[in-house]
């Protein structure tokens, strides 16, 4: 008798690209290894993001797994397009590091959006 593991990856990503978000993170992440896999996928996560549901379309969701600073939904690898980019230099090589105004330092708040 054939069991949900027998099914292939594209198959559980279809089924998988039908649950709500709050379901992939806190109940199907935990199955196995490879439900891990998957709902960490960035296939998964810009499919989720591509759908219509209006949720998803606000800033913070690209940041889902924040407390992880990790960012699954758009260009995970952080190089995906931007090819033609060039990083300037300062001219005697070294950056800068500048403390932040305590006036701006609210502008710069993270938050954990997966808080239980």
């Amino acid at each position: 008798m054939a069991s949900i593991q027998d099914l292939p990856d594209d198959v559980l990503l279809a089924v998988l690209r039908l649950l709500p978000i709050n379901e992939l993170i806190w109940n199907c992440q935990l199955v196995c290894s490879r439900w891990w896999d998957l709902v960490h996928s960035p296939f998964l996560w810009k499919h989720k993001y591509q759908e219509d549901d209006a949720h998803l379309k606000m800033p913070k969701t690209f940041y889902i797994f924040c407390h992880l600073e990790k960012n699954l939904i758009k260009n995970p690898c952080g190089e995906e397009g931007l090819d033609f980019w060039d990083t300037d230099t300062p001219s005697n090589g070294q950056w800068k590091v500048k403390d932040v105004f305590e006036k701006d330092s609210a502008k710069l708040q993270a938050w954990d959006f997966l808080q239980r």
